[in-house]
C-alpha cells in the first residue's frame, strides 16, 4: 500500500498528526504487505544487506504504541 502525503491520507493510517510531526513525513508513505519491503537502493545500500526488516501492516505492528517526548521531559 502507497498513500501520497495529503492529510486525508495520512490521518487515515496515522490518526490526527500534530504539526512538527508533519513535517517529518515524506511524500509517499510506502507499506509492504506480506514479506518483502520497499527501499531506495541509492538512499540505503546497507540496510538492503540486512536479513530483515521492521515495520509494516501486520496486526501485530499496528499495536505497537508510540510515544514522543522532548529532551527536557525525559
Amino acid at each position: 500500500r502507497a498513500v501520497v502525503r495529503t492529510q486525508e491520507g495520512l490521518e487515515d493510517w496515522f490518526g490526527p498528526i500534530v504539526p512538527d510531526v508533519r513535517q517529518r513525513i515524506g511524500d509517499v508513505v510506502v507499506a509492504s504487505l506480506g514479506d518483502f519491503g520497499v527501499f531506495s537502493s541509492r538512499e540505503f545500500p546497507v540496510e538492503l544487506k540486512m536479513t530483515g526488516f521492521h515495520g509494516s501492516v501486520t496486526d501485530a505492528e499496528m499495536r505497537i504504541p508510540v510515544l514522543m517526548a522532548t529532551a527536557s521531559q525525559v
